[in-house]
């Protein structure tokens, strides 16, 4: 019995062997929060984890832990110098054992009380780190891999993936606004692109940011309008060329813009018709796309006209860039029979005897002096001009 009629009860705090003439206080790390104690393992016991018993004779225990630090069962000190909270876990007052920072925060300084917030451009996810030949699982901020973003407090590598439309072949990006957008000419089909899906699509144009390779929404891209065409991997759509025109949709080779249609013509880029009728004086050949053609010596040219025009016997032109041609002058023929030589025109020949020729006349014989009459010169210009015949 630790009680006798001459002693008193072992008080708390300490323990009292059989025998004892005096408390033994329970050692340091300990407490003893009951009377009676006789033995220092079954009545001393180790101070609660998380909390110290500081110095001898504890009947109950100090206080708790210091942040930064934890305590296991039995510490004698609020900052035990074993137990500094290791890199990669946090150590809030009172803690028992450390806690590691969950993903999203990390900590790469000992002895603290709470994590840091993983910083933008960086991932902190739990995994295996060698320290000193022994391996702890914990976070630190790893960078965040191509193809992604990572703002604070980024948990894994791939939880921000840059959006379709975009792409990134950097590491260490913080906000979406450092996606790329998909290149001109090029599409971005799903999310985390390091590179351009591919090139968009023939008959169609991807500007930028396109998600699709035949985008028709107008804003990343669409397919290629009259006037234009767009071969596979178009930024933007490339006009046809003056000289010519497309009124399709979807044209993707330079082939297909037409020829300027033959008496029109085409001046200007990007046009889906001709611009308008060739001028007179002129003529517009296929393909025309200024009227620089002046129609030339012995032809006219009275507008829309491919080639220049013949004039019809009883008409001439002796000038250049003419729409009408001139009638044929009294006293001369024009016929288209006969032309002049080496060209494909006609010009006035001098009326021949026995015929007169009247404006317009369109032959050398249209006119023949009439019965009972002659003339043996020539460009008579009218029948009274005939001389009656006499008798001899």
């Amino acid at each position: 019995s630790t009680q006798s009629t001459w002693g008193s009860s072992c008080p708390a705090g300490n323990y009292c062997p059989v025998g004892s003439s005096t408390p033994t206080p329970c050692p340091a790390g300990t407490f003893n929060p009951s009377t009676g104690g006789w033995d220092v393992n079954l009545h001393c016991q180790l101070c609660t984890a998380g909390r110290y018993c500081s110095g001898v004779g504890n009947s109950q225990v100090t206080g708790a832990c210091f942040p930064g630090y934890y305590c296991p069962p039995g510490q004698s000190d609020n900052r035990p110098a074993a137990y500094g909270c290791p890199v990669g876990y946090y150590c809030p007052s009172g803690t028992a054992l450390p806690f590691i920072c969950p993903p999203g925060m990390y900590q790469d300084n000992m002895v603290q009380l709470k994590c840091k917030v993983c910083p933008a451009g960086f991932y902190c996810d739990q995994h295996s780190v060698m320290v000193n030949n022994s391996v702890f699982n914990f976070s630190e901020p790893l960078p965040c891999p191509a193809g992604h973003f990572c703002p604070n407090g980024t948990r894994y590598a791939t939880q921000f993936p840059c959006p379709a439309g975009t792409f990134n072949n950097e590491t260490g990006l913080r906000s979406s606004k450092e996606c790329v957008p998909c290149l001109g000419g090029m599409y971005c089909a799903t999310p985390r692109l390091t590179w351009p899906t591919g090139p968009c699509l023939a008959s169609y144009y991807c500007t930028s940011g396109a998600m699709d390779s035949t985008p028709t929404d107008n804003v990343t891209g669409n397919i290629c309008p009259p006037g234009s065409y767009c071969p596979g991997g178009s930024a933007s759509p490339i006009m046809c060329p003056p000289g010519t025109f497309s009124s399709r949709r979807g044209a993707y080779r330079l082939e297909d813009c037409e020829a300027c249609t033959a008496g029109l013509y085409c001046d200007g880029f990007g046009l889906t018709q001709p611009l308008d009728h060739c001028p007179e004086g002129f003529y517009c050949p296929a393909g025309t796309a200024a009227p620089k053609l002046i129609c030339p010596f012995g032809y006219h040219c009275p507008g829309g006209d491919a080639l220049p025009v013949n004039c019809p016997s009883g008409y001439y032109q002796d000038e250049v860039n003419r729409a009408a041609c001139k009638v044929c002058p009294s006293g001369y023929y024009c016929d288209m029979d006969e032309r002049c030589s080496g060209s494909n025109f006609t010009q006035p020949r001098a009326c021949p005897s026995g015929h007169y020729c009247p404006n317009g006349t369109e032959f050398a014989t249209q006119y023949p002096c009439p019965a009972g009459t002659y003339y043996n010169g020539s460009k008579l210009e009218r029948s009274a001009q005939c001389i009656p015949c006499t008798l001899r």
